[in-house]
């Protein structure tokens, strides 16, 4: 039995735009850039307002994962963890950051993996080294 998974990035707040355009199905994943990048990153009102629209598409699994442009998403803020965390479970979404999620369809497993790390945009959201970025590549992987 096939398994429909859309893959969609680089929204940058334009989401909305896309609605009519997805098709609907199992899974749908947002591989970063929900936001343009320019706003406060203490403002979550762009994070709210994409988990707003994408808890409301006609998926059964969604997930997600920072892009470079998604500052709000770094945890640099205390409580910034607790507030994703709470976020996830009123938007019945996932956020990876570098932790794994496995979506069991059909009598199937399939295990989504993510990090939003990035090697070469610095002064952007989620840059790392490339020392940096081996040391927890390998933590993460295990």
């Amino acid at each position: 039995m096939s398994i429909n998974i859309t893959f969609i990035s680089d929204t940058h707040e334009l989401h909305n735009l896309l609605t009519s355009e997805l098709p609907g199905g199992d899974i749908i994943v947002h591989t970063g850039d929900f936001s343009n990048g320019e706003e406060d990153p203490n403002d979550m009102r762009p994070l709210k307002q994409f988990l707003s629209w994408f808890s409301l598409l006609p998926y059964a699994h969604k997930i997600f994962i920072a892009g470079n442009h998604d500052f709000s998403m770094q945890a640099e803020s205390f409580g910034r963890d607790a507030l994703i965390r709470d976020l996830q479970q009123q938007f019945n979404v996932v956020y990876l950051n570098g932790k794994s999620h496995t979506v069991h369809i059909n009598e199937q497993q399939i295990k989504f993996y993510g990090v939003p790390f990035v090697t070469h945009l610095q002064g952007w959201a989620f840059f790392v080294d490339d020392r940096m970025h081996e040391q927890q590549s390998f933590q993460y992987g295990k």
